[in-house]
């Protein structure tokens, strides 16, 4: 699969930056997009960053030309919400040919992260969903503005659960080795990866 990994939002500080609370929305995606990236790569697929720093009040639209002049099988921005909610929640168009996957992406979140399952929701109101020539879905991970959110918030777990959600392989960005401390054992990386 080639999938377009879209980084929400323009960098903090810049106009069309996003939301600032616990979390700061637009230094977080560009923390989560680069591991989405490389975990797909590692397993096989293509996987191209699409990422806007400067802009006017309309990043969206860049981003989703950027998207329609490379091409891919499948379309992916990634966001935090903001507004005092929990949890994590999926967005497509209705009747779109992604709906499983935001619904796969918005549960291995919740479960990976321990937060709430908003679930797939659909919307015509989003820009890039709306005008991208491919499957197209915009994932909220977390609020910004949310406590627990913030104490669940972790960039690994939260790119391995969306390449969870994308391809059914989970991946983390531990090298292999004996890396991973469980229960005062290390164990070997190599349990942890699997589909």
């Amino acid at each position: 699969m080639k999938y377009l990994i879209s980084v929400g939002h323009t960098a903090s500080g810049n106009v069309g930056c996003g939301a600032v609370g616990y979390l700061n929305e637009s230094n977080c995606t560009r923390e989560i997009v680069p591991l989405i990236v490389s975990k797909l790569k590692s397993l096989g697929h293509e996987a191209i960053k699409l990422q806007i720093d400067n802009s006017d009040s309309h990043d969206y639209v860049k981003r989703a030309n950027q998207a329609n002049s490379i091409r891919g099988d499948m379309f992916i921005e990634i966001h935090l919400n903001a507004g005092g909610g929990t949890g994590c929640e999926a967005l497509t168009t209705p009747n779109s040919s992604a709906s499983n996957v935001a619904y796969n992406i918005s549960k291995a979140i919740s479960n990976s992260l321990g937060i709430t399952n908003r679930g797939h929701k659909t919307t015509t109101g989003l820009y890039v969903l709306n005008h991208t020539y491919m499957p197209a879905v915009l994932v909220e991970v977390c609020f910004v503005d949310n406590k627990t959110d913030y104490n669940a918030y972790n960039a690994d777990k939260i790119s391995s659960a969306i390449v969870s959600g994308l391809t059914g392989q989970y991946v983390s960005n531990y090298k292999l080795g004996w890396n991973k401390k469980s229960e005062d054992k290390y164990i070997p990386e190599d349990y942890l990866i699997g589909s």
